[in-house]
């Protein structure tokens, strides 16, 4: 029997996440099962030194995917981007910096746009909780070099919240490169290069404890963004 296609897919990728995994997912598992949409969650473990499918055991309709060894954010989401059957694709952060309610305005602006992009920068979006000042000065400073180097043109590359059309995500990640978190500057460098309209939506974030990223990631993540000026030059 050939199964339904579910409007959404969501896609979490996850690495090492003890402290806030059950947490996290269980928040974003109850907000789904109130949804009248169909939809899938993908968990993509990225090579964690956790047993995360036994964590997860409990939570029904969820599928888990695994990654031999830590290959990086993108190189998560890219996977599960295979793996996504819905009309919509989008994908967050365990630890909901952007809280799973901004799951219903991106659903409405995905009707519309075939991608969409949270941002903490636009004149409607709220910091309720800032990063450290260093982060924070850093993000500012990796975007800005993204706009130059990239013509990504946008005012925040690297929040974790983005949705796409199924045929825009397929696309777009299926030319990715980058592994690690400069994957968002590489797939809105696509998108630009392809003539694909990149929505901007406003979104409420606050800053948890435990990020991954390091105050200097993103001078030395500038490597990558080099690199994907020089892979699509190379047409890798």
């Amino acid at each position: 029997m050939k199964t339904k296609q579910p409007l959404l897919s969501l896609i979490i990728p996850v690495y090492n996440e003890r402290a806030r995994l059950i947490s996290g997912i269980s928040t974003v598992f109850s907000y789904l099962k109130r949804q009248s949409y169909t939809w899938e969650l993908l968990i993509v473990d990225d090579g964690s030194d956790i047993p995360v499918k036994k964590f997860l055991k409990n939570l029904h309709l969820i599928t888990v995917f695994r990654l031999q060894k830590n290959s990086g954010k993108g190189a998560a989401i890219r996977y599960g981007v295979t793996k996504a059957k819905g009309k919509f694709i989008v994908f967050c952060d365990v630890d909901l910096s952007v809280s799973i309610r901004a799951l219903a305005p991106m659903m409405r602006e995905l009707r519309r746009h075939p991608m969409v992009i949270a941002s903490r920068r636009l004149p409607k979006s709220r910091i309720v909780v800032h990063q450290p000042f260093i982060r924070e000065c850093s993000g500012r400073i990796f975007t800005a070099v993204s706009n130059i180097l990239c013509n990504t043109a946008v005012a925040d590359v690297t929040c974790g919240f983005k949705g796409y059309h199924r045929d825009t995500a397929k696309l777009l990640f299926g030319k990715s490169r980058i592994n690690r978190w400069v994957f968002d500057t590489e797939i809105v460098f696509f998108a630009r290069k392809f003539g694909i309209a990149v929505f901007e939506m406003p979104v409420d974030w606050v800053d948890k404890a435990g990020s991954k990223v390091k105050p200097w990631d993103s001078i030395l993540s500038i490597i990558d963004v080099i690199k994907i000026r020089l892979y699509d030059m190379r047409s890798v």
